[in-house]
């Protein structure tokens, strides 16, 4: 581990690199570089059979006297899908992120205020690269439903111009919206053998402002 190095992209070494939105990154570019390593150990074979106890610098001192070369550029293009919406058949992903959420709130009937007391995640990742990471994505994907749901009302024109385009329109959520008693868990792992390391992308789809509504339908006293 010690011999590598990573180090920021740029269109010198990869001209058409995806954007690492999406939580693709790790799938996109972990395959690439899997790719790259693999076409490596296969100019190294050779050697390697000749020198089964050898080490690492061993073999590519030996591949440089030969004149083999030691760069190679991976390249993953992606995941195919194979959906026919109009019949609705087929597999429109590779794989699929399952996750449940539980949230306790508490909601004043009569302002139809409310908040958020308690939430409980728990995400099938596969087997996390980076549980920190994947724990952030979830933790701020439901902060973001929360808005979404119960905050960014879109309103638009009868002409359906949007006029809620921005802050300056609606309010984000802020620290006070996040769950005072905030729960996160991954799932044991799971296999994914489409993704590097059996891993997966992770995302959150939060129902909460659903929820918020009917409760308040189904709180409010008799003479509301």
């Amino acid at each position: 581990m010690s011999s590598i190095h990573v180090c920021e992209t740029n269109t010198t070494t990869i001209p058409n690199a995806c954007a690492s939105v999406g939580s693709a990154g790790t799938d996109v570019n972990g395959m690439a570089v899997k790719s790259a390593c693999q076409t490596l150990v296969k100019r190294l074979q050779p050697i390697i059979s000749k020198n089964p106890k050898g080490t690492w610098n061993d073999w590519v001192k030996e591949a440089f006297k030969q004149s083999i070369s030691l760069s190679a550029t991976g390249y993953f293009r992606g995941y195919d899908g194979n959906m026919n919406w109009e019949k609705g058949e087929g597999h429109p992903f590779t794989y699929f992120v399952y996750g449940a959420a539980c949230s306790e709130v508490a909601i004043d009937c009569l302002t139809g205020d409310h908040k958020n007391l308690r939430t409980d995640i728990v995400m099938d990742i596969g087997c996390s690269i980076n549980p920190a990471v994947d724990i952030g994505q979830i933790e701020g994907a439901f902060v973001q439903g929360i808005g979404l749901y119960t905050l960014e009302e879109l309103n638009y024109s009868p002409k359906g111009v949007l006029h809620t385009r921005g802050p300056d329109h609606y309010k984000i959520p802020a620290v006070c919206d996040i769950p005072e008693q905030f729960s996160v868990s991954l799932l044991s792992p799971s296999q994914n053998p489409h993704a590097i390391y059996a891993s997966k992308g992770c995302s959150v789809h939060c129902t909460k402002g659903e929820r918020i509504t009917r409760g308040l339908h189904a709180e409010q006293p008799p003479d509301a």
